[in-house]
């Protein structure tokens, strides 16, 4: 785990591979390596969603949004589906780029 978490960044093509990769090896052990991934790329945040630690990401999901770098589809409907007022406006800023779950992430905001 180690060795994959210290060779970032990873292009989109080599991430295809890795997150598949982290989603099922990782545990609780590697979580605050995950976390220090996580600060440079916000593709990371799908981890912690399929993990079931968003809660434990969060603040660094939400600033990576604020700062205008987009998570996947899936995350960022789920920083909708948050209701936060903080978020309101990055949302809307960045709904233009979001590529799945139109409809749904469209009806929350």
């Amino acid at each position: 785990m180690p060795a994959v978490l210290n060779r970032n960044p990873y292009s989109d093509t080599a991430w295809k591979g890795v997150l598949p990769f982290l989603i099922n090896k990782a545990n609780e052990t590697h979580k605050p390596q995950l976390l220090e991934f996580l600060k440079l790329d916000p593709r990371a945040a799908d981890v912690f969603l399929a993990k079931g630690w968003f809660d434990d990401a969060l603040p660094l999901i939400k600033n990576h949004l604020i700062e205008g770098r987009l998570p996947s589809p899936k995350v960022f409907l789920e920083l909708a589906k948050l209701n936060d007022p903080a978020l309101a406006e990055s949302l809307q800023r960045e709904f233009p780029r979001v590529t799945g779950h139109i409809e749904e992430i469209g009806i929350l905001l």
